[in-house]
């Protein structure tokens, strides 16, 4: 059959509809899953900080041990060294200090605490003649305190912005946390995001950044690679670069991270962002893609089929993409690397402001036992023996009262805290007589003992 001019254009034009079909980038193609990566992006490039509440913790614990030191018995005082920790001493130092090893951090605040600007307090403290059972009170507030110190020692370990803010620069670098150690493992990008097996990229999910190289990064056999995560971005810019797996990928990541619409920077995590974030990235990857369906675990684009897998270029069945291991997806929890250490970070934050609440609560007990200790100094020897002198002299004086209102010699005799008496003598517990020289009580027939 002769070729007619009509059907030699529509073969062209054929041939220019297959070739689209299986043509390099246009541009945007993979550009809302850059935004869903952006959106996980966001939250790993933070810095966070804790702020740290005032907490008068650490002063009511030393006042509580320099106390508890200041009435010891047994040199206690003389044993701490204030300044040394305790595997830094030698000699007598060491030997006075065997036993103490537990509570040394506690010893040492408590020893700072009397040779401070309140020394004289704690003076008073020394000269205070307390009872047995004073004593016993404040070494019991004492030992809990202790306890109390060390629920504190633990709670504020939970207060590290910096352990934070590491896990959130792995999330996004991966273990060695710097753009310019994003590269692959294996020896094609191919291997690295996706390979033709289906298994999932080696590299994939090892860091946010590899991922975003993985679905927005030029292949140099694509002119127009630049464009797949952005319509509009030049082909002057660090992003525009063909990307090397095995090479120092810091500029073209720096340009991808600058071309997240997010630039949210605050300086806390919430619960709700990461779930959202992690909501959007798993409807992604759920999509089904290739012509067949045949593809899942994946973000970013597949010509036709999609059986090339993720070379980054656009051509024929493959294209830009990151797909994941099936491992990473299945089980009791997502194990997908960055995912891990975002989690990480935000349980440490969660906990971090849980920390704040618990000092607060160990703070209000240790004020109730500085209120308790501090009562205590009144519970001295001397003022027991007034107090008991008091009490004495009151039962003498209702004793006396009694007896002088007994009017028969023979009711007189029968109380023994009573002396019978006539004619002006009184009668003593032993059976002896003796002569009242007591003229206001002379004419009393019965007398109180004392």
């Amino acid at each position: 059959m002769e070729t007619t001019p009509v059907l030699q254009a529509t073969i062209f034009l054929l041939c220019v509809v297959v070739n689209i079909g299986q043509a390099a980038i246009s541009g945007a193609e993979n550009e809302e899953d850059f935004a869903t990566l952006c959106m996980l992006i966001n939250i790993a490039k933070r810095t966070i900080t804790i702020p740290t509440a005032e907490s008068d913790a650490d002063a009511l614990t030393a006042n509580i041990g320099a106390i508890n030191m200041s009435i010891a018995e047994d040199g206690l005082q003389a044993r701490v060294d204030k300044a040394k920790k305790i595997d830094q001493l030698t000699g007598e130092a060491a030997s006075a200090a065997k036993g103490l090893e537990n509570k040394w951090d506690f010893l040492q605040q408590a020893k700072q605490q009397i040779e401070g600007n309140k020394k004289t307090e704690y003076e008073r403290w020394k000269q205070a003649q307390l009872t047995t059972k004073a004593r016993r009170q404040i070494s019991m507030v004492a030992e809990e305190a202790y306890k109390l110190h060390g629920k504190l020692m633990t709670v504020r370990t939970k207060l590290n912005a910096s352990k934070i803010n590491t896990k959130l620069k792995e999330a996004l670098y991966g273990p060695k946390m710097t753009a310019a150690e994003v590269k692959t493992t294996s020896d094609s990008r191919e291997a690295a995001c996706g390979p033709t097996n289906g298994a999932g990229g080696a590299d994939a999910g090892n860091s946010l950044a590899m991922d975003l190289l993985c679905i927005c990064a030029k292949d140099n056999s694509d002119v127009s690679g630049h464009k797949a995560c952005g319509q509009d971005w030049s082909s002057g810019s660090d992003a525009a670069k063909t990307w090397d797996p095995a090479q120092d990928a810091s500029a073209i990541i720096a340009d991808l991270l600058a071309k997240c619409q997010l630039q949210t920077t605050p300086a806390t995590l919430s619960t709700a962002e990461l779930q959202t974030a992690m909501t959007k990235f798993l409807n992604r990857i759920s999509i089904a893609r290739g012509s067949n369906g045949a593809k899942r675990r994946t973000l970013g684009t597949l010509e036709s089929t999609g059986a090339g897998q993720c070379t980054g270029y656009q051509d024929s069945t493959n294209g830009p993409c990151v797909q994941y291991k099936a491992a990473h997806l299945t089980g009791p929890a997502i194990s997908i690397p960055w995912y891990v250490t975002l989690k990480g970070a935000h349980d440490n934050w969660e906990a971090a402001t849980e920390a704040e609440s618990e000092i607060k609560g160990l703070e209000a007990q240790l004020k109730a036992l500085n209120l308790t200790a501090n009562s205590l100094q009144l519970e001295t020897q001397t003022a027991h023996k007034k107090e008991v002198a008091v009490q004495t002299e009151a039962e003498t004086l209702t004793s006396k009262k009694k007896c002088e209102a007994i009017q028969a010699a023979a009711d007189c005799r029968k109380n023994e805290n009573c002396i019978c008496h006539a004619k002006g003598e009184n009668r003593v517990a032993s059976g002896t007589r003796s002569l009242n020289t007591n003229s206001r009580n002379h004419n009393k027939l019965c007398r109180n003992r004392h």
